[in-house]
């Protein structure tokens, strides 16, 4: 495979995280490397200038995730008969280890760091990859036989792939999403459904049993494979009387569901899809145990960081749709102020207020999209929404709540005034540590 670059004239297009890496991988395999980014940056190898004219000049495209499919460059490529592949099929390309790739709207990091640390407490070294921080290809050529990457996929990243077949694939949720990126429900769909398309009967695949297009994408299916399910006895993974069980050919108690460090249903969920994972992997149910019962949470994934003013708060950034935040309500109980907003991915918000419990006593809204959840909100018969101008002013107002919980889940992503959830995270955090009245 080596031989497949070496020599080669390559374009990368976008230098963020993975386009430094698949720049500095494909150089150290011989590649003639040139890059492209729509913000022109720094960069150590040399940047095409006018890349829609000079397409035809390439042996390959590497395109970043960021890159939509109907890019009029990436169309100039394709037009040439440029191959046109993503980062993570050129990581793969160069990749000896076993790989566990976890896809899904929503869980998909903290499923990741779950898999990770139930497989290094067996004793195995694993490196967690991908969508989630250090790039597939960064690591990818140094990665050894034995060793384990676990990568997380988006569908940005599936959809650009054609020989990816990672030997357990996981396969969450899927709920509309970066509708603004895949334009229909269905084309995302098709998307997250690529991690599958090179798996054989050597592989495996989990599914989850309780998410209805999850669990058809099993159909699609040529691995062995396996389900985890809060409510259903499945082949795979599932609670009876709260009680996890791995079932394969024979049934096996796992650990007793009060023993996890996580709450909420959601998180019930992605502690099955690791554990799946894990027992296929021959992890001993007692490594198992251990590990979930002392899990740490990925910062702001419903992450209560104190109480004010006698009120829980929780910093929700990551929570980036409907389905996200209405899981991030679910998981607290008492009377909720819900905040809300940010730049918009195409999402109807109407489900969002159709299904909102009743706990939630009222809603701030700030950010870009802020109109178009309003509007949603009066279509629900939702008076109790206000819109606010900045997150501060939100975080400000919510200490006059007489509830129990102030909850930031944004159903929506970042970039309108934040350069990504992490930094709208530490913002919220801020704010909240300048309200008064602390009772931690």
């Amino acid at each position: 495979m080596i031989s497949a670059f070496a020599h080669k004239k390559v374009l990368v297009y976008g230098y963020g995280v993975s386009g430094k890496a698949a720049a500095k991988l494909l150089d150290e395999k011989g590649a003639r490397v040139f890059v492209y980014d729509d913000k022109k940056t720094e960069t150590e190898f040399p940047f095409c200038l006018n890349p829609e004219e000079s397409a035809d000049t390439f042996d390959l495209f590497v395109v970043s995730p960021s890159v939509g499919t109907d890019n009029y460059i990436v169309k100039k490529a394709q037009e040439a008969k440029v191959p046109v592949i993503g980062e993570l099929e050129l990581a793969y390309a160069f990749c000896d280890s076993e790989i566990v790739a976890v896809t899904g709207t929503n869980g998909k990091t903290t499923v990741c760091k779950m898999i990770k640390e139930l497989i290094a407490a067996s004793g195995r070294a694993a490196y967690m990859l991908g969508n989630s921080g250090v790039a597939f290809s960064e690591k990818a050529a140094e990665l050894l036989d034995g060793e384990v990457a676990v990568v997380e996929t988006s569908s940005f990243q599936l959809s650009r792939t054609d020989s990816f077949e990672p030997e357990i694939a996981v396969v969450l949720n899927v709920k509309p999403d970066h509708l603004d990126y895949h334009k229909t429900f269905g084309e995302y769909v098709q998307a997250k459904s690529r991690i599958l398309q090179n798996q054989t009967k050597k592989d495996h695949a989990v599914f989850n049993f309780d998410d209805r297009v999850a669990a058809s994408m099993a159909s699609k299916s040529f691995a062995k494979n396996y389900y985890f399910s809060k409510k259903t006895r499945v082949h795979g993974c599932f609670v009876e009387n709260n009680v996890i069980y791995f079932e394969d050919e024979q049934k096996i108690g796992i650990m007793e569901t009060e023993r996890l460090s996580v709450f909420g249903d959601h998180n019930l969920e992605n502690a099955l899809a690791a554990i799946t994972v894990a027992c296929i992997m021959g992890i001993n149910p007692k490594i198992i145990e251990n590990v979930m019962s002392d899990f740490r949470l990925p910062d702001f994934r419903m992450q209560f960081i104190g109480r004010k003013g006698g009120k829980n708060y929780f910093n929700d950034s990551k929570g980036t749709n409907v389905s996200a935040t209405l899981a991030a309500l679910a998981a607290v109980s008492g009377d909720t102020l819900l905040i809300l907003g940010g730049s918009d991915k195409g999402e109807c918000f109407d489900e969002l207020f159709e299904k909102m419990p009743g706990s939630v006593k009222r809603i701030l809204v700030t950010g870009a999209n802020g109109d178009k959840i309003i509007e949603a909100a009066l279509r629900a018969g939702r008076f109790d929404v206000s819109y606010r101008a900045t997150l501060k002013e939100c975080v400000t107002e919510s200490l006059s709540f007489s509830g129990e919980n102030v909850v930031f889940s944004p159903s929506s992503a970042s970039f309108d005034k934040f350069s990504d959830y992490v930094d709208r995270g530490n913002t919220f955090n801020k704010y909240f540590s300048e309200l008064p009245d602390a009772q931690n």
